[in-house]
């Protein structure tokens, strides 16, 4: 496979290290000096970690301690929009589903396959 405007195509270790190397720039691992002036050397310190943690719990939205708070009980954040959605369905929704359900399966296609052979040798017979 070619590149463009005349480039070869690159080797796949060159994409896997331009990708590490993006992955580096962006995460600022070839940096010597602190991207922001919070991640300071000074605030390297456990004592200025927690003191920066605090200060960044205070600062949360509702929805934000609810998240954090559930991630805390390990439940699930979101919720069953599936179950939510099935129990609107009404009779005939539900009766559809099934028979698209069937109709599409291996059972349905097997079968089929037999009784239209059933009915090609019977006509055939005749």
């Amino acid at each position: 496979m070619g590149g463009h405007a005349g480039h070869p195509a690159p080797t796949t270790g060159a994409l896997i290290l331009g990708s590490a190397l993006l992955i580096a720039l962006w995460t600022g691992a070839c940096s010597r000096r602190p991207r922001h002036k919070e991640w300071s050397h000074e605030a390297q310190h456990p004592r200025a970690r927690r003191a920066t943690a605090a200060q960044s719990l205070d600062q949360l939205t509702a929805k934000e301690e609810r998240v954090l708070q559930r991630i805390a009980e390990r439940a699930h954040i979101s919720r069953d929009v599936l179950a939510e959605h099935e129990g609107k369905l009404t009779f005939g929704q539900r009766l559809a589903d099934r028979v698209a359900a069937f109709g599409g399966s291996w059972p349905f296609i097997i079968l089929f396959l037999c009784i239209m052979l059933v009915w090609i040798s019977l006509n055939a017979s005749s």
